[in-house]
């Protein structure tokens, strides 16, 4: 089976927007928008989930510099 992946929303070329309607985020689902920000060089990632009662929003960063993705706490996600 073969799978294709698109971003879901690119904002001004340096936000992308990635949403999901799942019970909980998985890595996997931060290894995708890790991907989408390496490949494109975009420096903000957005992940939000719209299954809770609440919607669960999870913002990461992209340092061109040393090829790393940063949590909004600062520190260094590992990439999948």
């Amino acid at each position: 089976m073969e799978a294709t992946y698109r971003i879901d929303f690119l904002c001004k070329a340096d936000i992308i927007i990635e949403c999901k309607a799942i019970s909980e985020l998985t890595t996997n689902h931060r290894a995708q928008l890790f991907n989408y920000m390496r490949l494109i060089k975009c420096p903000c990632g957005i992940l939000v989930n719209f299954a809770p009662k609440y919607a669960t929003i999870e913002r990461f960063f992209y340092d061109k510099e040393c090829d790393n993705i940063v949590g909004a706490d600062g520190k260094v996600k590992e990439f999948l």
